[in-house]
């Protein structure tokens, strides 16, 4: 299974994000969730990444406040997990 999404990208620690499609690949491995988000947004802890210039590998992929909810459970993982998110 692969889906397509447009995500804020980045690729230098010199230049600014690109919003660009990406792919996901495979569902989630054993013992994660996938979680359908409903959208996303950036906050100084993702612009803290793009000022730590060779610390986080790069192309990344940034933002992390995102609303969603539980769409599929991989194999091996508990059917009491749960879409927590947290910044």
């Amino acid at each position: 299974m692969t889906k397509r999404f447009a995500a804020a990208v980045l690729r230098s620690y010199e230049s600014r994000f690109t919003v660009e499609e990406v792919t996901l690949g495979a569902g989630p491995a054993d013992g994660e969730i996938l979680v359908r988000i409903a959208g996303c947004g950036m906050c100084r802890t993702d612009l803290a990444v793009r000022r730590s210039a060779g610390r986080s590998p790069l192309p990344a992929v940034l933002g992390h406040e995102g609303p969603g909810s539980w769409w599929r459970r991989a194999a091996r993982t508990p059917a009491s997990a749960s879409a927590t998110m947290s910044c």
